[in-house]
């Protein structure tokens, strides 16, 4: 039986020019899914679908086709994601990203996106990503064990979706007492 390549273990470690390739990787593919949101009648889609399925059915939005496009795309980026940690560690194991889909929701629902869909973009996802691996290295480097590592991003998970919840009401209040107003003064 013979092992993983070394060429497979260098990829991890490896540079295009001055950057790492694990991060030119995560930029170009960032960038191409931030062009799929903003400018692609998948992304459009994708976002109405996400808001209210029924409607979106409604006005003909292919949604089952759309899913399945959107679940292709999850499952390359985690393909990729578990190329460059295996290399990371230098193994085939398929249990090395066990616990990352806890850091998973915790950047995304951080990002911005809502727990009932809908809402949420690229960008607030990658900013929370870089919030995540600064709070994470940070507690590595303060000797943070790992479970109370988990409890920290729980705690932050929390006051994200609160915080999401309120804006979100704050919101709704807001254009109910427009719309109000405007039906007073019409």
């Amino acid at each position: 039986m013979k092992g993983v390549p070394l060429a497979f273990n260098d990829l991890a470690t490896s540079t295009i020019g001055p950057i790492s390739t694990p991060v030119f990787i995560f930029v170009v593919v960032a960038a191409v899914m931030l062009f799929v949101e903003r400018k692609t009648l998948l992304g459009r889609w994708a976002i109405a679908s996400g808001g209210n399925p029924e409607a979106a059915r409604l006005s003909g939005i292919p949604i089952d086709r759309t899913r399945i496009i959107l679940y292709i795309f999850s499952g390359l980026a985690a393909g990729i994601a578990g190329i460059f940690i295996n290399s990371r560690v230098a193994t085939g194991d398929p249990n090395s990203g066990f616990g990352f889909e806890f850091d998973v929701i915790v950047a995304v629902i951080l990002g911005g996106t809502a727990l009932s869909g809908g809402q949420g973009t690229i960008i607030g996802t990658v900013v929370a990503v870089f919030i995540l691996g600064i709070l994470g290295n940070g507690l590595n480097l303060l000797g943070v064990e790992s479970f109370s590592q988990y409890v920290v991003k729980g705690v932050l998970l929390v006051f994200a979706v609160g915080i999401g919840e309120v804006l979100r009401g704050t919101r709704g209040t807001l254009a109910r007492l427009r719309l109000l107003s405007s039906l007073k003064s019409g």
